[in-house]
């Protein structure tokens, strides 16, 4: 048999030698797919030699399986290229990932500078990556994004040093000491370049740090400034009017705190649009269109409120028949929509408008999660033991 044409199942690489593209497209495939290939027999000898060479350092050996596993999948990288936010075919993004690896155990970026010079890409780039790691599953790819972005973050991109810090706050791990010069540059950016997303960051740093001061005092300054006001980074923007509205608030500013407010519902703020409900009458209209804004957009405070209101709406005389019937049932689904969230007082609100309606077992199920959050636990409980003596007591006088 005369074989026309020899399917390209093999790269070869010149960093690791023959890598399958198949199992780096299908890295959660168990097996080799070279078991399942026709391939030629080869001698005793060759098979020796070949044994031989593996075992002698610094043999041109294949990809080690621990660095194969921090790879992303080539569709991913093809995806990036096609939509043109990274610039390399998934090949070289392959290549330049592998030896990136090679670089991890040192802290010379002026090899890592020309490693990004040999492939024309930025510091920027090494972020792209590490954030299509992230969407990654294995330890491996999301220890790799790391590296990826510590690097990055050292070469002074913006964005790599802002996803270090985000993170580290979110999991209250800013004490590490990887990142202590991605603090430095976020100081950098915030106080010098008004950058209004690092100045956020390192607000709420400050915050956690009772430098109340210090955090409100940036806030104001990033706001201010001109080169802020003229981005279009509207999310950070108002994600500091938020919270610049919250200190102030704090310090007894509730006129400065409602002005603040005011600018961050208008850049479409769920939470400036809570905050700004709350100063309004509790019966006002205007407050229930903020409640209603900012919980649309997903805000769980908010649809509880909104939830209080209209069950308010259904205890008072202003509502008969049909429409009180209909405030009851918007008052569920806004109680439903934030104990599904678990919120712990719309479980309870919940609980007591089932059991109000004949639903008790239903309304038990709410008071048992619940009472699996710690602040609201001994509340819970006290109401489940009461409704159950209850229904103890209401059994023993109806045999009666």
């Amino acid at each position: 048999m005369v074989l026309k044409s020899v399917p390209q199942l093999y790269r070869v690489l010149p960093f690791s030698g023959n890598i399958c593209a198949f199992c780096l497209e299908s890295p959660l495939i168990a097996r080799s797919c070279r078991r399942s290939l026709a391939t030629p027999r080869r001698s005793p000898t060759v098979r020796r030699n070949e044994a031989a060479s593996k075992q002698q350092p610094g043999a041109n050996a294949s990809l080690p399986s621990q660095s194969r596993e921090a790879l992303p999948p080539v569709v991913l990288l093809k995806s990036a290229r096609q939509s043109g936010v990274f610039p390399l075919e998934s090949g070289r993004a392959l290549e330049l990932l592998v030896q990136f690896q090679g670089l991890i155990s040192t802290q010379d970026n002026s090899r890592l500078q020309q490693l990004l010079r040999d492939y024309d890409v930025q510091a920027a780039d090494l972020t792209i990556l590490a954030k299509i790691l992230l969407r990654c599953s294995r330890s491996e790819q999301r220890a790799l994004a790391r590296q990826l972005l510590l690097r990055a973050s050292a070469l002074s991109d913006a964005s790599a040093t802002l996803q270090l810090v985000s993170e580290g706050l979110r999991v209250s791990r800013l004490s590490m000491p990887e990142l202590r010069q991605p603090l430095r540059h976020l100081d950098n950016l915030a106080r010098r370049e008004k950058n209004p997303q690092a100045a956020y960051l390192l607000g709420s740093i400050w915050e956690k740090e009772r430098k109340k001061p210090e955090a409100l005092h940036l806030y104001e300054s990033v706001l201010s400034n001109e080169d802020t006001a003229s981005t279009n980074d509207d999310k950070s923007r108002a994600s500091i009017l938020v919270a610049l509205g919250l200190l102030r608030l704090n310090k007894g500013d509730t006129a400065g705190a409602e002005e603040a407010f005011q600018k961050g519902a208008e850049l479409d703020n769920p939470d400036a649009h809570y905050h700004l409900a709350k100063s309004k009458p509790q019966t006002s209209s205007e407050r229930q269109v903020h409640l209603l804004v900012a919980a649309s957009a997903g805000n769980i405070e908010a649809a509880h409120d909104l939830g209080t209101t209209y069950l308010l709406k259904t205890e008072g005389k202003d509502l008969q028949g049909q429409m009180q019937i209909e405030a009851r049932a918007m008052a569920y689904e806004w109680f439903s929509l934030a104990a599904d969230a678990d919120h712990a007082p719309s479980q309870l609100a919940l609980a007591s408008l089932l059991r109000d309606d004949g639903k008790l077992e239903e309304g038990m199920r709410w008071l048992d999660r619940a009472s699996k959050l710690e602040d609201h636990r001994e509340q819970a409980l006290h109401m489940k033991s009461a409704w159950q003596d209850n229904a103890i007591s209401n059994s023993i006088n109806a045999k009666i």
